[in-house]
This record gives C-alpha cells, structure tokens and sequence, in this order.
C-alpha cells in the first residue's frame, strides 16, 4: 500500500509542476516486486489483496487528465495522459525477470478493462510460454493491449543512444513506444511531428499543398520541369531536406523555451545527475540527455496527416489516412501477418531511436481457438527471432465497431488500440473510428 501511495504521489505531483503527458511508470513489476513479496511473505496481505490495490492504483491512473489543445485533443480524444507501465524482460546482467506480480499486473489489465495505464510487455527469445500464454490472455481481453516489445532490438536501440550494456537491458516504455532508461534521461520526443509523404506532395507541386492552395514549401519546380524519374527524386530529397531543417529549427525554439521559462525542480529531484550538476534537467541536468526528436513515423497523427496530403504512387487516395505507424498501409498488407513481419525485419531498428508502432487487428473468434492463440504467440516469438522491435493487437470484430458508431451510448466500455495508446472508441473523432475499422483484419481465413 505505501509503495503505490509513494508512486502515486510522485506521478501527482509531476503532472502537476508541468501539466505533462507521458510521465509514465517504469518497469512495475521490478521495483515493486520487493516490497509484494515481503507483504505475501509476512501474511499482511494475500494475492487477491494485492490484485485489488494494484487494481484501484490503475483506477487512480485513469483519473489524470492534461490540458491540451482542440486540435490535439481531437485525434488523441482529449484528455490522453499517456501514461506507459512496463513488465518483464531481461534483466540488468541476464536472465528473465517475470514473477508473481508480472502475473497479478496483467491479470489486472485484462479484468478491468481500463485505456489507461498503458502495459507494455517485454519479451526475448528465451521468454516463457507460461508469460507469452499470458500476454495473448491479455491480448483476448480487447483492449489493445498489451503492447509487445522486443529486447533484443530495443537493447540494440539503446546501446546506439548510448547507455552502458547493463542500462540497455534495464530500458522501459516511455509514453507510446519511446524506449528510455527511468531516472537516467530526460528525453522529449513531441517537438515536432514530420511526414514525409508530403514531401512527395510537394515535390508534384513545386512546393504548393492543395489543401491549402497556397505555396507554404520550398520550390523545387513541379512535374513541369521533370525530365526523367531521378530529376522527381532530387526534388523529392530537397523537399525532406528542408522539412528536416524547419523542424530541427523549431525544436531548438521549443527547447530554449523550455529551459528559460519552465523550469522542473521537482521532476529533477528523480534524475541521477541534477544534484551533481546542480542544474535542472530542462538545462542538461540528467545524467543523459536527448535532445527533443522530431517524429518520423505517421503514429497517432496518421490520419490528421493524411488530411494535408495528395495522392501518393501507392494507390492511396488524396487526403485519406497515412498508414498507422510502422504497419502497412491499409488495405495494402495482401500475404499475411508473416508476410508483414518478414517485412518489417528489413528495417535498420538500431537507428529508431524513437522505437515503433506496429499495429495487427485480430478476430475474437480467432484467438478463442487454441490454434488462433497459438498462432499469436508463434507470430510474436518469431517477430522476436528476426529482430522486430514491435507488435500490438485489436483484438475486435468490425461489426462491433460499425454498431458503435451508430449506437454510441450502448458502447461506452469498447476499448480499441490507435497508436501507442488505447481509447475509448467512441470518444474517438469519427475519421479516426473509420481508420481503425479500415485496417485487416486476421482470421482463420
């Protein structure tokens, strides 16, 4: 009980001092696993006790909301604190950390059904079925969790940023997919979102977006002063060239902003390095700093996005969603889940300091049978053996989601993954309702 309490407090008081998303929990079910069993140990309290408090602690989660914009608050339905909590995984020098309270954490998450906190399950190439049996458990449950992480690509990631072999292997989820280190890093990842399929957009129209009909880009000529295919692609790279320096340029704005006029004394007082260096960790005081980072991927703004951009050369309409994140566009993933994994492992991870969001979309009556669940977890140890760094699952029929949107009230309860997050489906704009019933889904067909 005073273990949560502590957490709790501290959680409270960060949103407090910043009004900040993404103040999320760390590996839960290793910090807290000592002060569990001592508790089990001495008979203060028994397991159906400790689910219940774990229970009201994610009640209490799902309570935080953070003032943002009309706009944002439009695709990320309002009041997404993205709160992330981590269970399982390797251990700082090796070997598999699931115990009692991995267990109790996503049984949690299954019976109570809540968008938040988000869980996002660690595992490696030696994680056992018992743990995996669990997660498709989770996954069942239809939530949109948990998010399935992959060490062996995310270590990778974390030794390329830097972090000693012994940090790497204690990463945890930050707000989506962001992989950190808690108590080690300040890391912002929200100084700018990019697409660069606009870049292709503007290169057709020498710098003009017709959704706006004005010219807001660079001039790199238009289809008129192509003559052959590379001529289009120097256009193209020009076009992300200067994208990428706009970009940086803003967040350097941000930054300067935020280190002047925004200090965070409290939310320093957890980062090693802010007492030795006696300055706050909006001005480098962390141990580790990353500087903010501007998106690559289309999560969670996909659709929003795909409403500034033209046709693209992949049959995609003018103006309808990007794809979700790392997954294929929609519509556009014909051979498969293996297909798609296959696929994705081609990707350099190391360098996506960001991490990713890999979305699937499961029948129900799939993954009732022993051989859906089965399946599942065969795609998810073989997403682990070829390096992939990320997998989620709806797990929701489109009927279901189609009756939602007209009988809203009736649909309260139904929780659907997005991006890294998980909502409420209703409270979701209807364009973002739309793309979610537009991706594939997986079946016995």
């Amino acid at each position: 009980m005073k273990a949560l309490q502590s957490i709790w407090t501290i959680q409270s008081l960060q949103s407090l001092e910043t009004n900040q998303c993404s103040t999320s929990l760390g590996r839960v079910d290793q910090y807290l696993y000592p002060y569990f069993q001592r508790d089990i140990e001495c008979g203060r309290i028994t397991a159906q006790d400790a689910f219940e408090l774990f229970s009201c602690f994610m009640l209490k989660c799902s309570e935080v909301i953070w003032y943002t914009p009309s706009a944002t608050a439009k695709y990320f339905v309002g009041y997404m604190p993205f709160i992330n909590m981590c269970a399982n995984g390797i251990k700082r020098h090796g070997g598999d950390s699931v115990n009692e309270l991995t267990y109790l954490i996503m049984d949690a998450v299954r019976q109570i059904k809540l968008y938040q906190p988000t869980l996002a399950c660690r595992i490696h190439n030696l994680s056992p079925r018992k743990y995996l049996n669990k997660i498709a458990d989770v996954i069942a449950a239809g939530t949109g969790m948990p998010a399935c992480h992959f060490d062996d690509a995310h270590i990778k990631m974390m030794l390329r940023k830097g972090y000693s072999y012994e940090d790497a292997c204690d990463y945890c989820l930050m707000g989506c997919v962001e992989e950190q280190r808690s108590g080690r890093v300040h890391q912002w990842t929200s100084g700018g979102f990019t697409q660069w399929p606009i870049c292709i957009d503007m290169a057709l129209h020498g710098g003009v977006l017709n959704s706006y009909g004005d010219r807001v880009w660079l001039d790199s000529g238009g289809t008129s002063s192509f003559k052959t295919y590379e001529d289009f692609e120097a256009a193209v790279k020009r076009q992300l060239d200067y994208l990428i320096d706009v970009n940086c340029r803003g967040t350097v704005i941000i930054e300067k902003v935020f280190r002047d006029v925004s200090p965070t004394p409290f939310m320093s007082l957890f980062v090693d390095g802010y007492m030795e260096k006696g300055r706050d960790v909006m001005d480098g005081g962390a141990v580790l700093y990353a500087y903010q980072i501007h998106r690559t991927l289309s999560q969670s703004f996909n659709t929003p996005l795909g409403e500034m951009v033209g046709a693209t050369p992949d049959g995609r309409a003018a103006y309808a969603p990007l794809s979700d994140g790392m997954s294929p566009s929609q519509g556009m993933d014909r051979n498969g889940p293996t297909a798609i994994i296959k696929s994705v492992s081609k990707i350099n991870v190391e360098n996506m300091s960001l991490g990713m969001a890999h979305n699937f979309k499961l029948s129900p009556q799939f993954i009732a049978t022993e051989e859906g669940r089965n399946a599942v977890i065969a795609l998810l140890s073989t997403a682990s053996l070829l390096g992939n760094a990320q997998m989620q699952f709806n797990c929701v029929d489109n009927a279901e989601l189609r009756a939602a949107q007209k009988k809203l009230e009736e649909h309260r309860d139904l929780i659907v993954r997005v991006a890294g997050y998980s909502a409420f489906f209703v409270e979701l704009c209807k364009e973002v309702q739309d793309e979610i019933i537009s991706r594939t889904t997986i079946d016995r067909n």
